[in-house]
C-alpha cells in the first residue's frame, strides 16, 4: 500500500470513529428502579449536543443488589447485558416523538446505543419502556440542569461564518423551514468527488509512465 494511500485510510477511520464511537459523558441522570435493585442511566451519546450531528441515547443498566467494591473503595453494580430484546426507546421533542433501536455497545457490558440526529436546539427526553428480568420499566428522562444537557443550536460554535464572498451558509444551518440547509454540503460533496478524481488520474498517470509498454520492448525484437 502505497504511503498516499495509507493517510488516506487512516483520515476515514479517523472520520468514522468521530461519529460512531460515543463520547465520555458530560452529564447523565441515573435512577434507580424497582426498590432500588436497578440502576439507570440516560443521557446523549455525545455531550455537549448540537443541532445536524448525529447522536443518540446512550444507557447503562446495572445489577445494584450485586454491587461489587471497586479498588477506589466505590461500589459497582454488575452490568445487565441482553436488554436489546425486553426494552424499547423513543426520544421525544415537543410534541414529536419517534422510536428508536436500541443495540448492545461493543466491548461494553450493560451499556446500548440508539441512534438519532436531534434537528432543533432545546430539550429532548428519553422514554424507556419494557422489562428488565421481572421488573418492569416506564421511565421518562428530560433534559435539565441536574441531568442531560439539552440539544445546542450548531451555529453557535459554526466558523466562519457565511458571508457574502462565500456566497453559499454555514454547512448544516437551520433553514427558516426548519430543514436542515444542505447548500453548502453539496459543494463540498462534489469538491469531495472532483479532488478524488483528480487523484484517480494523477496516480493512473505515475502508473501509466512506470510501466513499460509492450510495443517499446519488442523494438528490435526481429533483428
Amino acid at each position: 500500500m502505497s504511503r498516499m494511500k495509507r493517510l488516506m485510510t487512516v483520515a476515514i477511520a479517523v472520520a468514522v470513529c468521530a461519529l460512531v464511537v460515543p463520547s465520555l459523558a458530560s452529564a447523565h441522570e441515573r435512577r434507580e428502579i424497582g426498590d432500588g435493585r436497578y440502576q439507570l442511566v440516560v443521557g446523549f451519546s455525545s455531550e455537549p449536543a448540537y443541532t445536524g450531528f448525529l447522536n443518540g441515547l446512550d444507557l447503562r443498566v446495572s445489577d445494584v443488589s450485586m454491587a461489587t467494591p471497586a479498588a477506589d473503595g466505590t461500589t459497582t453494580g454488575a452490568p445487565v447485558e441482553g436488554l436489546e430484546g425486553t426494552l424499547q426507546a423513543e426520544v421525544i421533542y415537543g410534541d414529536q416523538k419517534m422510536p428508536l433501536t436500541i443495540e448492545p455497545r461493543f466491548r461494553a457490558p450493560g451499556e446500548y446505543n440508539a441512534w438519532v440526529v436531534p434537528m432543533a436546539a432545546g430539550d429532548y427526553s428519553f422514554h424507556i419502556f419494557g422489562t428488565i428480568g421481572d421488573i418492569t420499566v416506564d421511565e421518562t428522562f428530560t433534559s435539565s440542569p441536574d441531568g442531560f444537557g439539552s440539544v445546542i443550536d450548531q451555529t453557535t460554535i459554526q466558523f466562519p461564518k457565511a458571508s457574502a464572498s462565500t456566497g453559499v451558509p454555514v454547512f448544516g444551518t437551520v433553514a427558516d423551514g426548519g430543514g436542515l440547509d444542505l447548500t453548502a454540503a453539496g459543494f463540498a460533496a462534489a469538491g469531495f468527488a472532483a479532488g478524488a478524481a483528480a487523484l484517480f488520474l494523477v496516480l493512473r498517470r505515475r502508473n501509466r509512465a512506470t510501466t513499460p509498454r509492450i510495443g517499446a520492448l519488442q523494438v528490435g525484437s526481429g533483428d
